[in-house]
């Protein structure tokens, strides 16, 4: 099976029924010169839409009616000419031709309304159910692509994941099985019983037809401590548009997670100033040149999102745009291959305890540790645990006894715990010595952190923590205390504007044990909706104490940096990428605009390797460094918004 291509586009194509002349101003050479200056060597290309459309005319569905062009063999013609990989895009989860010549087909919540498009006159699609006889057309469907287009590197199903649906298959399978409609995980089973014979039926008849064919099943949010659901596919894709739904936070805390698998994986950047279906909306070319540069950072290929106007025509603007970016991908890929990532400290998914878009703790934990230029990784209970120096468990991680054994091999073999509110817990009681008794939730919010030895800012201070606490009794040392308000703030007994200030009740709020660190507050969660500049530093203070010396990596690169480092051992050399961009708050989307250089980035870097040579790559630039033992400095001169550094070392 072929890799994935490091600089990609998805073509978005829905493309209503209604509209007229679709094609009509495609042509085959505008498209490889896009191809040309956008310096792409993979691209998504429409079979059927969202619409149920289907975009070749030979099909035996519904063609679109007014397609003027036979368009996707044209392109996927231009595409093998041009020495560019071609992938097949189905939608798997919505078709409307179906949806309105089969209304029981649709997928309902149980009110009856539709999902994506709730209200029956709003304008938009709606999911279609795979627990119902679509499944077969999905199927046949899927048959006659596969088999017209053979040459594809890849299928693309869109719009596939596990749905708690009311529709009237749903419904009388649960009254066959004497499922009760408020049983809420009985009906998850249901659905991920309908998921799972859905993407065991479509992959079987794909690898009938071509065992090398590349299979992606897009669920649009990655999903935790489930394998078997990421084993669905044969590789990654992270949809991660910044500018979107997803922000800043969602690609480098995901691609940390999937990176653990060794699989093939793709970051998705969209050209669009907020997410798919915005035509007429771009990002400034340096938001571009960034988030492709974080794709690659973090380990993984990258994909830039377009939508192709109905007529066919091209966006010029766009492709040069695109062609910056991939152009300085390109000259970096022989150093982005086969690396295997170097990090220090794991952060236990919330998502182990169930799925969600944006989890509180593990985005507060991962905005800490990315301004704090620690190496990281999200991990899970399947996880291999032994990788990692420091553990943490953000705020809401109870541990049972079947994942009990795991925590305290990887403890036995020297490794610390660093854990916040509830987590680390088991039905109320500690399972681990991190110095602390559990009393119970504290009834008052906020709560203060006397804050007396001096953090990187901020010292000698009572300082709020916003977010939930719990009330704790210290059996180890007492790191830090908390001091509770003067009183409940009531109707009849408040002070100022917001809060009551701190009065003098003090007890324990940051412990430690033999077996790591405990902090009361929810921290990670108070970081992730408050954004402390305390938080932050309370947590990077204690794992600098719990790792000491240990850290792999430091440097003086500003907050809004990012580091990451790679071993290519085929290659003997070490790889380090550092990004220096800041993103601004523009109406409700995040923006990058203006790339400010940064200069004389310090690094220290911990390695049993004997350096032989430190370079900036692609320049080739050779700079000075130090090496006493184990400790390698180097001062890297620039950060252009991504500068990559390789640290040669003897074979």
């Amino acid at each position: 099976m072929d890799k994935l291509k490091y600089r990609q586009i998805h073509l978005d194509f829905h493309t209503g029924e209604n509209v007229l002349d679709v094609a009509k101003d495609y042509s085959n050479d505008e498209f490889a010169e896009m191809l040309k200056i956008g310096h792409i060597n993979s691209i998504n290309l429409f079979a059927k839409c969202h619409h149920g459309l289907f975009y070749y005319f030979d099909s035996k569905f519904t063609v679109h009616p007014n397609l003027k062009q036979d368009l996707l063999p044209m392109m996927i013609d231009t595409c093998q000419k041009n020495n560019v990989d071609a992938a097949v895009y189905i939608s798997a989860g919505i078709d409307e031709v179906m949806a309105n010549s089969h209304p029981e087909w649709i997928c309902r919540d149980r009110h009856g309304k539709t999902m994506w498009t709730k209200e029956y006159l709003d304008p938009g699609f709606r999911m279609l159910c795979f627990n119902t006889p679509y499944l077969d057309v999905l199927k046949a469907q899927t048959i006659e692509v596969l088999t017209k287009f053979k040459s594809a590197k890849e299928v693309f199903f869109d719009i596939c994941d596990e749905r708690v649906c009311y529709c009237p298959s749903c419904l009388k399978d649960y009254e066959q099985a004497g499922i009760d409609l408020d049983d809420i995980e009985a009906l998850k089973q249901h659905a991920k019983m309908v998921y799972r014979r859905y993407y065991t039926e479509i992959n079987a008849l794909v690898r009938k037809i071509n065992p090398e064919l590349r299979i992606f099943h897009n669920m649009g949010n990655i999903v935790k401590n489930n394998p078997d659901l990421i084993y669905t596919n044969t590789h990654a894709e992270i949809e991660s548009l910044s500018t979107g739904a997803w922000g800043y936070d969602y690609f480098p805390l995901n691609v940390s997670y999937i990176r653990q698998t060794g699989m093939d994986m793709v970051g998705h950047a969209g050209k669009f100033h907020t997410a798919w279906g915005d035509y007429g909306g771009y990002k400034h070319p340096n938001a571009l040149i960034y988030e492709t540069a974080l794709h690659v950072a973090f380990g993984a290929k990258s994909l830039v999102g377009d939508q192709l106007h109905p007529s066919g025509k091209f966006d010029r603007y766009t492709y040069e745009s695109v062609g910056k970016a991939f152009e300085r991908i390109e000259k970096l890929e022989p150093w982005l291959q086969n690396v295997t990532p170097l990090v220090d400290v794991g952060v236990i998914s919330q998502d182990c305890r169930g799925r969600s878009f944006k989890p509180t703790g593990d985005i507060g934990a991962s905005r800490i540790l990315l301004q704090g230029h620690y190496l990281f990784d999200l991990i899970d209970m399947y996880s291999d645990f032994s990788l990692y120096k420091v553990i943490i468990l953000p705020d809401t991680i109870e541990i049972d006894s079947a994942n009990c054994e795991k925590f305290k091999k990887f403890l036995a073999g020297g490794g610390k715990l660093l854990a916040s509110g509830l987590s680390g817990t088991f039905k109320g009681t500690f399972v681990f010595d991190l110095g602390a008794r559990m009393l119970g939730k504290d009834p008052l919010k906020p709560t203060f952190a006397e804050v007396k030895e001096t953090l990187q800012t901020i010292h000698d201070v009572k300082a709020t923590m916003y977010e939930d606490s719990y009330l704790i009794e210290s059996t180890g040392d007492t790191l830090m205390a908390k001091v509770e308000p003067y009183a409940k703030r009531t109707v009849t007994n408040f002070s100022s504007h917001l809060y009551n200030p701190y009065g003098e009740e003090k007890q324990a709020g940051v412990t430690e044990g033999k077996d790591g660190i405990y902090i009361c507050w929810e921290i990670f969660k108070d970081y992730y909706v408050n954004g402390s500049l305390w938080a932050k530093e309370i947590v990077l203070s204690l794992l600098d104490k719990l790792i000491g010396k240990r850290k792999q990596l430091a440097t003086d690169l500003p907050t809004c940096g990012i580091v990451t480092l790679y071993d290519q051992s085929e290659n003997h050399r070490l790889v380090q990428h550092l990004l220096y961009a800041v993103p601004i708050l523009r109406g409700n989307v995040q923006v990058i605009e203006d790339i400010i250089p940064v200069r004389s980035i310090q690094n220290r870097l911990l390695t049993d390797k004997l350096i032989l040579e430190v370079t900036l790559a692609p320049e080739g630039k050779i700079i000075p460094f130090t090496q006493n033992g184990n400790s390698v400095t180097y001062t890297v001169p620039k950060v252009d918004c991504h500068q990559v550094v390789i640290l040669d070392y003897e074979s």
